[in-house]
């Protein structure tokens, strides 16, 4: 297909129907068909365009929900996670450079959490469009340099074919909301920051002092007025002779909000060795617990290291509420990626498993796997995993009922938690969807799926949270969704994921209203309040919800799974 003979547009507002189009939807409409459309009406009020990644559906949406785009914009979006696309389709300023980059071209690319430089070696799309697709998206081809050699996924190749040549795990695909041209190699030092208002500070925001030209770092208590003058009144942990609780006045001049750097230099690394860490029974993914005055917090491990001037092995965790100082970054330098504020750095003996996973009959001295070396070292082009049978009904009592059974819950897990179990515990309905042709990048989702959370449901009863938050990770990381490690989803949204964008399955159910056929992965069941059913059967929900929402059933499945 030619992307010229076709119109694109983005979904700016969320239309009223269909519910799963949402704002950042890329979506398009042959030339042909749009300008029949415009011809036979003056004030057209929708366009029956098809979302991206496209499948045989199309939709009446409102015009006033959608602006439209170019072929070159449209290509440049389509690989950013939907989430994102809006707000860098905002970004017009950012996608006129990203047209603008060229072979050659010197760029720093975010791969991992990592700040990456290397230098374009290919733009253009990765996959081949389908025959009812005009685009799969431009990516940019990176080969890495100098220290940053071997950090990439690729040798030019993608899905067995040559875009570009480099050495093995020398290259990097990536979208352009992850690149931007290297202007400088040197360091550029911090602007200093500007005069600070009592407007600019709240009760409990972590802020950076300056005492005898020291920079200090504690948390805003209140702020006082003195003789005109106002003073800052800050928390900071210890006093002078090294007991908790001191606090200390500063002049509101020498206060700033938020951790700012103590020098602008860039800041040396350090990894330490593994043996290092072996009697402290934690590890990268790890679920830790430590303690602030006002209570424990809990988090997920996302880098270990040691950072200047520090003897101790550092952590950087990311919290599970705002209670941390960054995004990642620590004194400017990005070290790991999580939301703002839930980032927080402490000394690793300062940390402890966390209270509330802990399973009596684990041994905690064997080391936590290392998730994402897990997945390198499989190769998904050969051999085969093979699935463990559903839970049978003599089976249920034994693996299902008691403590630390199912799928076990952490951080806004239980949309996914209920949607897995209902799904792979006792029927192998949908089997088939974890062994269908996939992806390369996608490929690595379909194996934890199945590895991690499937078989050891149905063999042991048991799924520890880590596997899950493994799962959420490989989502976010491949670009689904930019919070799936942190906040709850809609159950439909999860399963629209896995089976259309991932799988690519065909949809399960063609529905029936006034006379039109609409193909769905899965249907919710409502009631009104006013139904007379008081303890109804699966049939009964379903038949009564069917039947006041004035649907059918265009085609009648074998095997329908209903999740409750």
């Amino acid at each position: 297909m030619d992307s010229l003979s076709y119109k694109f547009f983005i979904i700016t507002k969320k239309p009223e129907f269909p519910k799963h189009i949402k704002p950042g939807c890329i979506c398009f409409i042959s030339e042909y068909k749009y300008k029949s459309g415009i011809s036979k009406s003056a004030h057209v009020k929708t366009l029956k365009v098809t979302p991206f990644p496209s499948a045989p559906l199309d939709y009446d949406i409102d015009v006033n929900c959608m602006e439209s785009l170019t072929p070159d914009e449209a290509g440049l979006l389509l690989p950013v996670p939907d989430d994102d696309k809006l707000k860098w389709f905002r970004n017009q300023e950012s996608i006129q450079t990203a047209l603008r980059l060229n072979l050659g071209t010197t760029v720093v690319v975010e791969e991992n959490g990592e700040i990456l430089i290397g230098t374009i070696r290919y733009i253009g799309p990765v996959m081949d469009p389908s025959y009812n697709s005009p685009m799969t998206g431009r990516f940019f081809g990176i080969e890495l340099k100098g220290a940053d050699r071997r950090k990439g996924n690729t040798d030019g190749s993608f899905s067995y074919k040559e875009l570009f040549k480099c050495e093995k795990n020398c290259g990097i695909f990536a979208p352009f909301s992850r690149i931007k041209p290297l202007i400088s190699n040197s360091p550029t030092k911090p602007e200093p920051p500007t005069q600070q208002t009592t407007e600019d500070l709240s009760p409990g925001d972590k802020v950076t002092y300056f005492t005898n030209e020291k920079c200090q770092h504690g948390i805003m208590l209140n702020v006082e007025e003195e003789g005109g003058a106002y003073f800052v009144k800050i928390s900071t942990g210890t006093d002078a002779t090294g007991k908790r609780g001191g606090e200390i006045k500063v002049p509101l001049d020498m206060v700033v909000k938020g951790e700012v750097p103590s020098e602008p230099e860039n800041i040396d690394v350090d990894t330490p060795p593994r043996e290092a860490l072996a009697d402290l029974h934690m590890g990268l993914n790890s679920m830790v617990e430590v303690t602030f005055a006002s209570g424990n917090g809990y988090g997920i491990i996302r880098w270990i290291g040691n950072l200047p001037d520090i003897k101790d092995t550092m952590v950087g965790l990311e919290l599970e509420e705002e209670y941390g100082v960054s995004d990642g970054t620590f004194k400017g330098q990005r070290i790991f990626t999580c939301p703002p504020k839930r980032a927080l750095f402490v000394k690793l003996k300062s940390c402890r498993p966390d209270s509330r996973f802990q399973i009596s009959s684990a041994n905690h001295s064997q080391k936590i796997p290392d998730f994402p070396d897990r997945e390198e070292k499989v190769d998904y082009s050969t051999g085969k995993l093979e699935p463990v049978p559903p839970i049978t009904t003599e089976q249920v009592q034994p693996l299902l009922i008691g403590r630390m059974r199912g799928i076990q819950g952490h951080c806004n897990s239980c949309y996914m938690d209920s949607a897995l179990f209902s799904l792979f515990s006792c029927s192998s309905a949908l089997d088939s969807m974890l062994f269908k042709s996939t992806t390369p990048e996608d490929a690595p989702i379909q194996r934890v799926l199945l590895r991690d959370i499937v078989n050891p449901l149905r063999s042991t009863g048991f799924v520890e949270a880590r596997h899950v938050m493994n799962f959420r990770q490989q989502l976010q990381k491949h670009g689904y969704h930019h919070s799936f490690t942190t906040d709850e989803k809609d159950p439909e949204e999860f399963l629209i994921i896995i089976m259309h964008h991932i799988l690519a399955l065909d949809p399960l159910l063609k529905l029936s209203a006034a006379g039109k056929v609409q193909e769905s992965y899965c249907y919710q069941i409502f009631l009104d309040q006013n139904h007379s059913l008081v303890l109804p059967t699966v049939q009964q929900l379903l038949e009564h919800s069917f039947l006041s929402s004035g649907l059918k059933l265009a085609e009648v499945r074998s095997v329908v799974n209903t999740h409750l």
